[in-house]
């Protein structure tokens, strides 16, 4: 990641657009994942929880769009 400091940008300026940068990367969700060992079994829940959670939102989204037909 780089960011450039132009002449009349503060560090707290800097700083907040690094962060920006990473979080849009995914390096911190990157880090907070690999900072432990989850085991296999654990993996495959996990993606199993999000998968559920992507396929109720997009029927939430489908029932929103049917109301207005």
């Amino acid at each position: 990641m780089e960011v450039i400091v132009k002449d009349n940008d503060t560090l707290e300026d800097a700083l907040r657009r690094f962060r920006k940068k990473c979080q849009k990367a995914g390096l911190f969700s990157e880090l907070k994942q690999r900072s432990h060992y989850t085991k296999p079994s654990e993996e495959r829940i996990i993606a199993q929880r999000k998968a559920e959670r992507r396929e109720m939102k997009r029927l939430r989204k489908q029932r929103r769009r049917s109301r207005f037909w």
